[in-house]
């Protein structure tokens, strides 16, 4: 899967990329585990704190702590 990004400017004149996923999200990569990232960004997409994420599928606050801001790549 490629991304295509538009950049409009002044003028009518655009700048177009195209940027792969593992480019577009490296930063995430680097710091979270993919599975980390994906809780982290359903979590935020929901609406939801960590604690009534951890109250939905039966953990603690700080399990959801650990896997959302701590699962750093080793």
């Amino acid at each position: 899967m490629i991304f295509h990004i538009i950049l409009f400017g002044i003028n009518n004149k655009f700048l177009c990329y195209s940027v792969s996923p593992d480019e577009l999200f490296s930063d995430i990569n680097k710091k979270y585990t993919k599975a980390g990232a994906l809780l982290r960004g359903l979590r935020i997409r929901e609406n939801l704190t960590q604690s009534e994420l951890a109250e939905k599928i039966k953990v603690t606050q700080s399990d959801i702590s650990q896997i959302d801001y701590h699962a750093f790549l080793e």
